[in-house]
């Protein structure tokens, strides 16, 4: 391989449009695409270049059914209805803890602040995907030599 052809694949950066549907397409089935057609056409809108998915989901945040993105910088939930859209954004760096509760009838992701406010993100689906998002977020959020690592401290306020 030659000096410019490494440069040239150095600098290539897939488009947010492109990851935003590969992702998609390998990480939600074909019904879920489907009922979160427009949650994912504002995707890519929403997330800076650089900022891969890592896990997707459908869940309800109050009485609203939206898309649960999972980054390596955060944890956000978008829906987008006809005549709103609703983005809740959790950054590692805010998460002091969560919890998954997965049942027979139930999935749910309750995250809690440095502020003790908590947060429940019912009905996730796929169920199992709940388990993999809490797990995610709890590596993201308390693991050593993160850039999100806060070792159950509150994080310094600007």
């Amino acid at each position: 391989m030659s000096l410019a052809e490494r440069a040239d694949k150095l600098t290539t950066v897939r488009s947010t449009d492109e990851h935003v549907e590969q992702a998609v397409a390998a990480k939600l089935d074909a019904g879920t695409r489907w009922l979160l057609r427009r949650e994912i056409e504002q995707l890519p809108r929403l997330l800076p270049a650089g900022e891969e998915i890592e896990l997707l989901a459908q869940g309800r945040l109050d009485e609203g059914t939206g898309l649960v993105v999972i980054t390596g910088r955060r944890l956000m939930f978008l829906e987008q209805g006809v005549s709103h859209r609703r983005v809740v954004d959790f950054p590692y760096l805010q998460v002091e803890s969560i919890q998954a509760d997965v049942s027979v009838v139930s999935s749910d992701l309750t995250l809690r602040g440095f502020d003790a406010e908590e947060t429940t993100i019912g009905r996730v689906y796929p169920k199992a995907r709940t388990m993999e998002i809490a797990d995610y977020v709890r590596v993201r959020t308390s693991a050593p030599g993160e850039p999100s690592h806060t070792l159950g401290r509150q994080p310094a306020r600007d």
